[in-house]
């Protein structure tokens, strides 16, 4: 579901290029490039929604099929979809960008640069967004959207590799307080952001289990922040899975929604995210979804700072 939230927002008000590309005193040359690129915009939003229709019907059939084989076919082929869909929004995102970096003058554009830098491609198109936001007239860039756009780059680019990450303090699992700075010093730490009902997330927790029991005692502590609203289902699966062995807390405890949520302070827009902090206090990897290549590479990184 949370993919189709980001696909829904990376593809609404595509339009406005067409139109701004009508603009007048428009060189024939942009008009003609802004065109092109919008239709291929167009083409890959079609793919979109037929890969989408595809996607709910066997996820359907995943409800109603009790027969394993055909079970482990459904679960491939949703998993091969979901990550077709990934690689063509960020092609989306991409030729979004490229518009904008021609067509930069109006309040849309400010709107636009909101939308791709609060998406899960942000921090990886910073350094664009950044250059064409710089591009706008001073007007826009002091403008309501202007305002908004510095404020969302600023949280980004405090949880940017290199950057100290930010501190917080909140009850832990059993009630007690936990805060993120004393640490520093004396353990390197992986913040793990997951939720119960999120199958990466789930599926990441036997690697979780093999990397605390493997470095816990060399210096590394693992704290799992939940997005998960029901605290009472969040405790039952903690236990269940018998992870209780680290830190975890529930980021809701925290003021849901507000500017001080630790979601919202390491700018995550979805899970699983990964950051791994030095006993600096330093942000020395961050990495975005679940699976064997996360894994591997956060892995061969722990290997390197234990060796």
């Amino acid at each position: 579901m949370r993919l189709i939230f980001i696909a829904v927002i990376l593809l609404n008000n595509i339009f406005i290029y067409g139109q701004n590309s009508k603009k007048k005193n428009t060189p024939r040359s942009v008009v003609l490039k802004i065109d092109t690129t919008f239709s291929f915009i167009e083409k890959l939003k079609f793919e979109i929604g037929s890969m989408y229709k595809s996607r709910m019907l066997n996820y359907k059939l995943l409800k109603t099929t009790t027969d394993s084989t055909k079970l482990n076919l459904i679960i491939t082929r949703i998993l091969e979809l979901d990550s077709i869909i990934e690689v063509n929004l960020e092609k989306i995102v991409i030729l979004e960008l490229e518009i904008l970096n021609i067509s930069h003058s109006s309040k849309e554009t400010n709107r636009k640069l909101i939308e791709i830098l609060s998406s899960k491609f942000g921090i990886k198109y910073l350094v664009k967004i950044d250059s064409i936001f710089n591009k706008l007239p001073i007007g826009l860039k002091k403008s309501t959207e202007g305002i908004n756009y510095k404020n969302i780059a600023t949280i980004l680019k405090q949880n940017l590799v290199g950057a100290i990450a930010n501190d917080f303090s909140i009850n832990d699992l059993n009630d007690s307080i936990l805060i993120l700075s004393s640490y520093r010093k004396n353990k390197f730490v992986l913040i793990d952001f997951w939720a119960t009902w999120c199958k990466p997330c789930m599926d990441d927790l036997s690697f979780l289990k093999e990397t605390y029991n493997q470095y816990n005692k060399l210096g590394l502590e693992i704290i799992s922040i939940s997005r998960d609203y029901s605290k009472q289902e969040w405790r039952k699966i903690i236990f269940k899975e018998k992870i209780q062995i680290w830190k975890h807390v529930l980021s809701s405890n925290d003021g849901r929604n507000s500017n001080s949520n630790i979601t919202f302070k390491f700018f995550v827009s979805a899970i699983p995210v990964k950051i791994l902090i030095d006993k600096e206090g330093k942000i020395i990897g961050r990495w975005l979804g679940g699976g064997p290549e996360n894994q591997i590479e956060i892995k061969n990184k722990l290997d390197i700072l234990f060796k």
